[in-house]
C-alpha cells in the first residue's frame, strides 16, 4: 500500500510541476503564433508552434488536463501537414489556426 501512495504523491508534484509551466508554455506560444501572424512564410516558426502544440497534446491528459490535450490535438492536426511541409499557412489555413488557438489559450488561462 506504501509504494501505490508513494507513487499517487510523485504523480501529484509532476502534475504540480506541469501546472507551474504552463503560464510560460502558453507565453511561448503566444509569441510564435504572434511571429506567424506577422510572417506567415516564417516556416521555422510555424514548425516552433507545431511542436510546442504537440507536446501540449501530448502532455495536458496525461496530467490531468484532458480538456487541453484535446483542443491542442485539434490544433495540432490541423497544422500537422503545413508544418511537416514547411508550407506557410494561407489566409484561410491563418484564421482557422488563431480560432483554435484562442480556444486552447482560454483553457490554458482557466488553470
Amino acid at each position: 500500500m506504501g509504494n501505490q501512495q508513494e507513487l499517487q504523491e510523485k504523480l501529484e508534484q509532476l502534475r504540480v510541476v506541469f501546472r507551474s509551466q504552463l503560464p510560460a508554455k502558453r507565453h511561448d506560444l503566444e509569441n510564435l503564433f504572434h511571429r506567424i501572424k506577422q510572417t506567415p512564410d516564417d516556416d521555422q516558426a510555424l514548425f516552433e508552434f507545431y511542436r510546442c502544440v504537440h507536446s501540449l497534446a501530448g502532455s495536458g491528459s496525461l496530467y490531468g488536463y484532458p480538456e487541453i490535450s484535446g483542443k491542442a490535438r485539434q490544433l495540432e492536426l490541423f497544422l500537422q501537414t503545413y508544418a511537416e511541409n514547411r508550407q506557410a499557412l494561407d489566409a484561410a489555413a491563418l484564421q482557422q489556426s488563431e480560432a483554435l488557438f484562442t480556444e486552447l489559450e482560454t483553457l490554458l488561462n482557466s488553470v
